[in-house]
């Protein structure tokens, strides 16, 4: 994943993001939870993180706990109600 900030009208350069700091290296299809506070994201092995906005950074990595993780699992969307839906690869079905 990658960052750009707009300052003065224009577009940063692209910054790679590293939010796990080196435990997964790759962090890929990320999702904006409703409120803007908090991204959802998938490591190399299938497994959900999450980080939080605070007000000029985001927080530390936090890897979903079982039962969630216990089995590959992608696209992580979290619901206006704060229910996060996945898809659960090994067993081939949405889960809640």
């Amino acid at each position: 994943m990658y960052f750009s900030r707009l300052e003065n009208k224009r577009w940063t350069n692209l910054k790679k993001i590293n939010f796990t700091k080196g435990k997964s290296s790759n962090e890929s299809h990320p999702f904006m939870c409703p409120s803007g506070k908090r991204i959802y994201f998938i490591d190399d092995y299938g497994k959900i993180w999450y980080v939080n906005r605070f007000k000029d950074s985001w927080g530390d990595a936090i890897k979903l706990d079982l039962p969630i993780n216990d089995d590959k699992v992608f696209n992580p969307i979290e619901a206006k109600n704060g229910d996060l839906y996945f898809f659960n690869t090994s067993k081939r079905k949405l889960v809640w």
